[in-house]
């Protein structure tokens, strides 16, 4: 599993209520920035349960719905790949792809 780089990802937020079908405002990712890279997004409970077993995230500590992570800035190429893959993923599950 690769992780994955914000680059160009921009936030997309629903509106609360039946209108839009969202809980919540959504954020699919957002980078900190160039000396903290960890990545902040949201992903199905279960999968964001594999993401935490598998050492590359952790819970948000504002998690409202057990979907939000943090996930471990990557430090070598090949950890971009996997938390790209992951944005990819939470960009999806914002979608409902």
């Amino acid at each position: 599993m690769g992780r994955a780089g914000a680059a160009g990802v921009r936030p997309r937020w629903g509106r609360r209520g039946a209108q839009s079908g969202l809980p919540c405002r959504l954020e699919p990712a957002h980078l900190h920035g160039v000396d903290d890279t960890s990545v902040h997004l949201c992903l199905p409970v279960t999968r964001g349960q594999e993401v935490v077993e598998l050492g590359w995230a952790e819970p948000h500590q504002y998690a409202d719905h057990d979907t939000e992570l943090m996930v471990y800035g990557p430090r070598n190429p090949g950890e971009v790949d996997v938390v790209v893959s992951l944005i990819q993923e939470s960009i999806a599950h914002a979608r409902r792809d």
